[in-house]
């Protein structure tokens, strides 16, 4: 949303920082798919996550412009934004922690905490 409003070259130089930090999904993404799948199902699973990608990074200039065709920067970088948010909310709602040594622990206090 910063790059939005970005009217001056360093503070869309930050937006772009920014976006960087939080860059790396797709690897994410592929290491969470190894925790979550049996070795049987995981070649699949790989194959469609890397094909969905790979259809956004094709798709997304198409919208990209179109929405930018729509309502110029604002628009196209405020969409952008939104969608990152339906995928924190997503993420922050749905995904489950895979960690064994974090799951465990978390078992553990909440054990605790009902028998106590």
């Amino acid at each position: 949303a910063l790059l939005a409003y970005s009217s001056i070259l360093p503070l869309a130089a930050a937006a772009r920082i920014v976006n960087g930090l939080s860059g790396g999904t797709a690897g994410i993404a592929n290491t969470y798919l190894v925790d979550v799948t049996t070795f049987e199902e995981r070649p699949g699973y790989i194959s469609n996550l890397t094909a969905f990608v790979g259809i956004g990074l094709a798709a997304g200039p198409i919208v990209g412009g179109w929405l930018f065709a729509l309502g110029g920067v604002e628009v196209a970088c405020l969409s952008a934004a939104g969608v990152s948010v339906v995928n924190f909310v997503f993420i922050f709602l749905f995904i489950k922690e895979t960690n064994p040594s974090v799951v465990a622990a978390n078992a553990a206090a909440e054990a605790e905490a009902s028998a106590g």
